[in-house]
């Protein structure tokens, strides 16, 4: 056979690299889109955040005190196992959750964990099929002395900050009464 090129020996050799690097896509196909947090977590696993309402109002009317408060905000995660087996939730501090608040470009302009000390001990929570895991917290965002909030559109954003963490967001507004 000769081994120029067109002839049944190179066409034959090509066939065969070919085949092998199709078989090497899809095994890496195959191998790259299996998702490992699934084998990790249970599929279905529902995470909400909520708060006491979707406005919260800085007030502006006369007379102003020497210092305006923020407006006080009452906010809950929850995460509930929808799932047939047990989740494990692993972190690395004392802390379990936190809140922030989002301005319209996505930047934190209110991170309640901001000063807090959290224990540095590592934890687990076991959440059985079913049941919800819920973390609460009530906080009063900036007021005057520490700069207030312009008035708009803001993303809650609930983080469990667990070492596979889970976070959701609720739209909220700021609005100053005069």
């Amino acid at each position: 056979m000769s081994d120029t090129p067109g002839s049944p020996f190179r066409t034959a050799q090509r066939n065969r690299l070919r085949v092998g690097i199709l078989i090497g896509l899809l095994l890496l196909i195959a191998f790259s889109s299996a998702d490992t947090k699934r084998a990790a977590w249970p599929d279905r696993i529902a995470f909400e955040v909520s708060a006491d309402r979707l406005e919260y109002v800085y007030n502006l009317m006369p007379p102003h005190p020497p210092v305006i408060p923020g407006p006080t905000v009452r906010a809950r995660i929850r995460l509930t196992n929808e799932s047939a087996e047990a989740l494990a939730l692993d972190f690395p501090s004392s802390q379990r959750f936190d809140f922030l608040l989002e301005n319209e470009r996505g930047e934190v302009v209110f991170r309640w964990s901001e000063g807090k000390i959290f224990l540095p001990v590592l934890g687990r929570e076991i959440v059985r099929p079913g049941d919800s895991l819920v973390y609460e917290a009530t906080f009063a965002l900036p007021g005057s002395d520490r700069g207030m909030l312009p008035a708009g559109r803001y993303a809650l954003r609930g983080v469990l900050v667990a070492e596979t963490p889970f976070s959701g967001t609720l739209p909220v507004r700021i609005v100053h009464a005069h």
